[in-house]
């Protein structure tokens, strides 16, 4: 189903979209279908022609009024970037961002290099290369790529990068035996993308300077986790799931990009 977000619904000229109110008893099957269609909002499109799509059966409206506005994320992006260079003396190798999917609008925490050679030791980590922070920023808007970044949550040197480590630091893990047969399964398979979202989460709380501390949770799919930013008065911060993608997927979550094997971190 298509999505579209309300502001993108908004801006349709108002001769292109609006509600159905038109009661359609010349259809046979009307009573039927009639609560789907009736007071839903409607859009045209042209797609091999012009249709009329109703929202619930041809496309979905996702509230997108509390999101970060592109201006407000290149700002922050800006920010982190001022107070890594001030507290380190020299510029990032990284930025670990919130990317939202233009078609799913579904979000992922991902890496993006700055200024940095495809072809280094931890290209395997990196979503994608910018060559330049104002590239970066560029990423804020909607463009040629498939994706924008919703959010930067902070800028890390390459030697900051630590992998292949599955030491829980101060995360409260709540499922200890759960935790310890799902690092284990993940050594028997080879597997290094737990160890990798295990070390984000981990930087997560660092960088919330003593805010928020990671609790994690099991998860109805195998070998799968739920977490959450918890401040020392019990409010949350960012909740998802650190899930694993198996064969089959149980995980119930979408990947883009075909079939994955592994562990993802989901908001």
């Amino acid at each position: 189903m298509r999505k579209i977000t309300l502001s993108e619904y908004n801006s349709i000229p108002k001769d292109y979209r609006g509600i159905w109110t038109v009661e359609r008893w010349d259809l046979p099957n009307w009573a039927e279908i009639r609560e789907k269609h009736m007071g839903k909002r409607t859009m045209m499109v042209y797609d091999k022609g012009t249709c009329l799509l109703v929202e619930g059966l041809g496309f979905e409206i996702v509230d997108d009024s509390i999101w970060k506005k592109a201006d407000e994320v290149k700002k922050e992006i800006g920010s982190h970037f001022l107070k890594f260079y001030c507290e380190q003396g020299r510029e990032p190798h990284y930025a670990d961002c919130t990317i939202r999917w233009c078609d799913t609008l579904e979000t992922e925490e991902v890496r993006i290099a700055l200024a940095m050679d495809s072809d280094n030791e931890k290209d395997d980590e990196i979503f994608f290369y910018c060559d330049s922070l104002e590239n970066l920023k560029s990423l804020a808007d909607k463009g040629k790529e498939d994706f924008i970044i919703a959010g930067c949550n902070w800028f890390r040197d390459i030697r900051r990068i630590v992998t292949n480590n599955l030491k829980t630091s101060d995360m409260k893990i709540k499922c200890q035996e759960h935790y310890e047969n799902t690092v284990k399964y993940a050594k028997s398979i080879g597997d290094e993308t737990l160890s990798k979202c295990i070390e984000r989460l981990k930087q997560w709380e660092v960088n919330s300077n003593g805010r928020y501390e990671i609790e994690l949770y099991t998860d109805f799919a195998p070998y799968s986790f739920g977490f959450a930013e918890v401040a020392k008065d019990g409010t949350r911060g960012v909740v998802g799931g650190l899930l694993y993608h198996g064969k089959p997927d149980r995980s119930f979550a979408v990947m883009i990009g075909g079939p994955f094997h592994g562990w993802s971190i989901h908001t």
